[in-house]
């Protein structure tokens, strides 16, 4: 038997929620966390902080991030288990192109930690509107509604 909650629960316009809200919220955390590094003197001149990049960034990464969520909800044997690996995974991996920028182009210190704090904002908002808006079922739910 289906619980009310999971009846009421609607992908179709979840998904595109999620991604909106995650979009919205990062896009304007990462604006305020822009304004006051380059107030704290990171050169406003820094290519990944102005808003048409960083913005553009976290709409991309807000509507993969949970698409891939939701896939994961769907396909794995135990989601909410290959979540608490996968999301510190890639957060991990989500500073590569910062290190990649730190060994081509030698960019401010200040400007390496703007991004890496625009990194931290992004991962936690992402994982706490997928978590809320986008939840995985427990083990037990889906095998009993497989059966």
């Amino acid at each position: 038997m289906r619980s009310k909650s999971e009846l009421s629960f609607r992908p179709a316009r979840a998904i595109p929620l999620a991604m909106l809200i995650a979009a919205v919220a990062t896009s304007a955390v990462n604006y305020l966390i822009s304004v006051i590094g380059i107030a704290l003197g990171t050169p406003a001149s820094q290519l990944q902080l102005t808003p048409p990049v960083f913005i553009g960034v976290s709409v991309v990464v807000s509507v993969v991030g949970a698409a891939f969520w939701q896939l994961i909800a769907r396909a794995a044997k135990d989601p909410a288990r290959t979540l608490r690996w996968l999301v510190p995974v890639v957060f991990v991996l989500s500073f590569l192109p910062d290190l990649g920028l730190a060994l081509l182009t030698s960019p401010e210190p200040s400007a390496l930690l703007t991004l890496a704090v625009m990194h931290v904002a992004t991962i936690a908002i992402a994982t706490a509107v997928y978590s809320l808006g986008l939840p995985v079922r427990p083990v037990a739910t889906q095998r009993s509604a497989a059966a």
